[in-house]
This record gives structure tokens, sequence and C-alpha cells, in this order.
């Protein structure tokens, strides 16, 4: 597999799981007013997007870490296939 499959590979299973791996119930934090700056809502805002919650069970987790294995086996295979030239050395200070 080309360097290019495995980066194509890597980006389409990144932005697949990527949403998955977020915890629903983090939220940012929210600042407290003072009671005498407190107002009562009126009707809630029509901007506020609710998303659906989602679970991460522990057979989605082991896919994952199979799928990640394989990617890291590749990335390896590809690393040790490519060669750097001196002027890759100079521009990547390696």
């Amino acid at each position: 597999m080309s360097a290019t499959k495995s980066c194509l590979l890597l980006l389409t299973v990144c932005l697949a799981t990527g949403p998955g791996l977020l915890n629903a119930a983090d939220k940012a934090p929210v600042p407290v007013p003072s009671p005498a700056q407190a107002k009562p809502a009126d009707k809630p805002p029509s901007d506020v997007l609710a998303l659906p919650k989602m679970e991460v069970t522990a057979q989605r987790i082991k896919k994952l870490d199979k799928m990640i294995i394989k990617l890291d086996k590749m990335i390896t295979r590809e690393e040790k296939k490519v060669k750097s030239t001196e002027l890759d050395k100079a521009l990547n200070n390696a």
C-alpha cells in the first residue's frame, strides 16, 4: 500500500471516529451571575442546538483499538520503506 493510500485511510478513520470519541457529558463552564444581575428567562433562545447522545460501547472501543493497531503497523511499514534524502533531512532538521 502506498503512503498516499495509507494517509487517506488514516484520514478517513479519523474523520469517521472523531465525533464518536467526544464525551457527551462534557460541558463548557457557565458563568453564574449574581442574584442582582439574574433575570428570569421569558423563552428559550431559538439558536440552541441539542445534539443526540452518543454511547460508546466496549465492543466499539475494541473495534477501534484493532483498527488503530492495524494503522500503526501500516505506518511503521511505510516508514521503513521511505528513505530520506539529504534535502529532506536539511529541510526537516532531522
